[in-house]
């Protein structure tokens, strides 16, 4: 498998596993993007998390809205390694 393919693979993970912890459904995320000025809809969201690809800015915001405090950069890194 590629470096590529891995990191976008440790991306859906983070954010599905984020979006389950805050209980939030893609339209509750949409909603919360536009209150920030970011209009993303859910199935644009959806297909974005399910691809692992969104670019930096709001691939931030969506941990944002979703209150993420902190990620572990060195667990992701491990987890690419596998």
């Amino acid at each position: 498998m590629n470096k590529m393919k891995k990191h976008r693979e440790a991306i859906r993970e983070l954010l599905n596993v984020e979006r389950a912890r805050a209980r939030a459904s893609y339209p509750e995320i949409s909603a919360r993007l536009r209150e920030y000025g970011i209009e993303q809809s859910a199935t644009n969201l959806r297909n974005k998390t399910m691809r692992g690809q969104m670019e930096a800015g709001l691939f931030l915001a969506v941990l944002d809205v979703l209150g993420v405090k902190r990620i572990e950069v060195p667990d992701l890194i491990d987890d690419l390694k596998r």
